[in-house]
C-alpha cells in the first residue's frame, strides 16, 4: 500500500524537549502556498508582518492583514492560505502550556489559568484586530520574542517564559467561559476530525458521505454540513484534495508508474486523475514529476 501523509494530527516536537517552545518566520508563497487542515497539543500565536493571508479556525475563516494577530488553542482545527495571490511575512509561535506545569508553576496557578485552555473550557476569539486593545497588549510581548528569535533559548531562556506568561495573562483576561454554542462547536470539530482520519487511513479506498456520516454518528445532511463548516470544503473536495498532495508526494519519489500512484491514491479513472491534477498543480502528473526530477 501507498505511504499516507503525515499526520493531520501534527506531532512535531517544536523546540527541544526541555523547552517545548517555537518561533518560525515564514514567508507565503516563498516558503509554503498553504498549511492544510491540521491541530496539536500546542497554543499557536499568529503575528502577520506584512501582507494578508487566510485563516480558518474551527468554523471560522478570516483574512489577516498586517499587524493582526491570531490565537489558536489546543486541539484547534486550523488551516492557513495564500489570499488571492498574495504575498504574506508572517511568524508563528507554537508553545506547550503544559510546561508551565512540569516547571515548577504552583497547581493553583496552573489549574486555575492554563488548564482551561488545555482542556477546552475556555475560549478566545481566534481573529485579533491591529487596532484593538488586546492586540495592543500582547504586541509588545510577540515583538519581543520575534527579536529574540536568534539568540539562545539557554541564555534567553527566561525572558521568553517571561513573555509568554504576560501573553498567557493578556489572554486569561480576555477569554470566555465555553458556552453552549462553544461546546457544539467544539462537539462539531470532534466529529468532522473523525472524519479527517478516516480520510488518512482510508483515501484509496471508495468514501461515500453515507459511510462518513456513519463513522461521524450523525445523519448525512448533518455531515456535508459540520464537515464545510470546519474545513470550508466539501467532504468530496476534502477528499480529492488530500488523495492529489499523496499522489504530489510519490511522484516526487519517482518510484511508481503515474497509473499506479493513480489506482493507489483512489483515482480510478486515469483521465479524470490527470485533469483535476492539472486543475490543482497546473501541469500534468507527468510533467509535475519531470519538473520535480530537474528541480
Amino acid at each position: 500500500m501507498i505511504e499516507v501523509q503525515k499526520s493531520i494530527h501534527e506531532n512535531v516536537n517544536h523546540g527541544t524537549v526541555n523547552f517545548p517552545y517555537a518561533i518560525y518566520h515564514v514567508r507565503m508563497p516563498l516558503h509554503i502556498t498553504s498549511y492544510p487542515l491540521h491541530w496539536h497539543k500546542e497554543i499557536e500565536f499568529i503575528y502577520v508582518i506584512d501582507g494578508t493571508l487566510t485563516v480558518s479556525v474551527n468554523s471560522r475563516k478570516f483574512e489577516m492583514n498586517r499587524g493582526d494577530i491570531s490565537v489558536i488553542l489546543p486541539e484547534q482545527p486550523h488551516a492557513l492560505f495564500q489570499y488571492e495571490n498574495e504575498e504574506a511575512n508572517y511568524i508563528n509561535i507554537v508553545f506547550d502550556l503544559e510546561y508551565l506545569h512540569s516547571q515548577g508553576t504552583t497547581n493553583y496557578l496552573y489549574d486555575k489559568y492554563i488548564a482551561p485552555f488545555v482542556k477546552g473550557e475556555r475560549s478566545l476569539d481566534p481573529y485579533i484586530p491591529c487596532r484593538s486593545l488586546i492586540n495592543a497588549e500582547l504586541f509588545p510581548y510577540i515583538n519581543e520574542l520575534f527579536n529574540c528569535r536568534h539568540e539562545s533559548y539557554t541564555e534567553d531562556g527566561l525572558l521568553i517564559i517571561s513573555d509568554l506568561i504576560h501573553i498567557m495573562h493578556t489572554v486569561c483576561k480576555k477569554s470566555v467561559e465555553v458556552s453552549q454554542d462553544l461546546m457544539s462547536e467544539h462537539i462539531k470539530a470532534d466529529k468532522v476530525k473523525k472524519a479527517v482520519y478516516k480520510v488518512q487511513n482510508c483515501f484509496h479506498q471508495h468514501l461515500t458521505i453515507a459511510f462518513m456520516a456513519d463513522v461521524c454518528g450523525v445523519s448525512e445532511s448533518h455531515f456535508m454540513k459540520i464537515f464545510k463548516d470546519v474545513t470550508k470544503q466539501s467532504f468530496n473536495e476534502f477528499l480529492i484534495n488530500y488523495r492529489l498532495e499523496v499522489a504530489a508526494k510519490q511522484l516526487k519519489e519517482g518510484k511508481m508508474k503515474v497509473i499506479d500512484i493513480a489506482n493507489a491514491c483512489g483515482f480510478n479513472n486515469h483521465s479524470y486523475f490527470t485533469r483535476v491534477f492539472l486543475r490543482k498543480y497546473g501541469m500534468t502528473p507527468i510533467n509535475y514529476r519531470k519538473s520535480e526530477t530537474m528541480s
